[in-house]
């Protein structure tokens, strides 16, 4: 009975992860970032695959494909699967998350595939000192060097963010 109605609700796990993702309450710029990690780096390993029959060993394979294309992208693609199938059971979409028991350290960029770029001090200089002529996108730049923030998170800040008496910015 359950199978029937998984099969219904999400015929295969692209339906499934794209009517999740509609109705998920994300920031604009985190539900930009899942759709394009589903688009593609998940769907083209599972898209058509009927949610119900997949295991923890499909998600391996694929998240091993994944990480085969692009180091890079197998980190987002593991954060957003487990935030997928454990909506999909809180929904009773599927009776169990196939993510169980599969660790997000299997998935992570090793030391040899990180980047190691490291500014001087006078590049760092540089950038400051340029950013103090280019307006609210300076400022945006300056914040970011001061409080190591993602692009995300100061270009969608509010100022009822911020409490400058206070010296804080909140950042939900």
């Amino acid at each position: 009975r359950r199978a029937r109605k998984a099969e219904k609700l999400a015929p295969t796990f692209g339906a499934m992860a794209t009517g999740l993702l509609a109705e998920a309450d994300l920031r604009p710029s985190t539900r930009r970032a899942w759709e394009s990690v589903l688009k593609v780096s998940i769907e083209p390993q599972l898209g058509s695959r009927k949610p119900a029959g997949l295991s923890k060993d499909d998600i391996r394979r694929a998240l091993a494909a994944v990480r085969a294309r692009s180091v890079w992208a197998a980190a987002p693609a593991h954060k957003v699967l487990p935030w997928l199938f454990t909506l999909a059971v809180q929904k009773d979409i599927l009776p169990a998350s196939p993510m169980v028991g599969l660790r997000r350290a299997d998935f992570r960029v090793k030391d040899g595939g990180r980047r190691k770029v490291v500014a001087t001090p006078a590049e760092l200089r540089a950038v400051w000192n340029a950013a103090e002529k280019a307006g609210a996108y300076g400022s945006a730049v300056r914040l970011a060097m001061l409080t190591l923030a993602r692009r995300g998170e100061i270009f969608e800040a509010r100022t009822s963010e911020f409490d400058l008496d206070g010296k804080v910015w909140r950042i939900p």
